[in-house]
């Protein structure tokens, strides 16, 4: 009866923090992005995903819960795959306009691109791109002060503060891997650093 008791007691912790965990869904599990930082399950890079299965799996699991951001970027993501550029674009924005960091980068990404049916303003990625930089996601601060220092937003009535774009380097180039593996990425964070130090 004791060890009973025991392993209810150590079951009880794990069952209350697995109940304040987002759910898994089958769209998680086929289409989340292996650098998205608030995915729910490994990530899947494109070759590994079977676009059809994915996309009746995100779009069914949207069905059962439509305001779910994270749902929301993964369709877009897979649609983009899939060669329809026209619902992938209005499912990020749509995670973008709800707050999903990773969806709030990918949509700057495309408005700098040029991705088609993509808004042509780079105004509009510098908003996405500050948005998901101030809820952390390393990828919008790097894209950021690149486009910045290129001179793309000197049209923009925003602009980060030089003090805070520089600290939200300090904390990618903290974040960045250690050895090797973030080499590439600590070297152009230091001189995007450097340069924004001498503008």
């Amino acid at each position: 009866m004791r060890i009973v008791l025991i392993s209810l007691m150590l079951a009880l912790p794990w069952a209350a923090a697995s109940a304040n965990d987002p759910a898994v869904t089958v769209c998680d599990r086929l289409a989340a992005h292996p650098e998205d930082p608030d995915r729910v399950s490994a990530g899947r890079v494109t070759a590994e995903i079977d676009l059809p299965a994915a996309i009746a799996a995100c779009e069914a699991d949207l069905d059962h819960d439509p305001d779910n951001a994270r749902l929301s970027y993964q369709l877009a993501r897979v649609l983009f795959y899939a060669g329809e550029p026209e619902r992938a674009m209005a499912e990020m924005l749509r995670a973008a306009e709800a707050g999903h960091r990773q969806a709030e980068f990918v949509y700057g990404v495309f408005v700098i691109r040029a991705r088609p049916h993509a808004p042509t303003d780079p105004c509009i990625a510098e908003r996405y791109w500050q948005r998901s930089a101030r809820a952390g996601r390393d990828a919008a601060a790097v894209n950021y002060a690149l486009q910045l220092l290129r001179g793309r937003f000197t049209t923009c009535e925003a602009p980060v503060a030089r003090s805070e774009l520089a600290a939200w380097l300090q904390s990618s180039l903290q974040a960045a891997p250690a050895g090797y593996a973030g080499y590439y990425q600590r070297l152009l964070i230091e001189d995007l650093l450097q340069r924004l130090a001498q503008t």
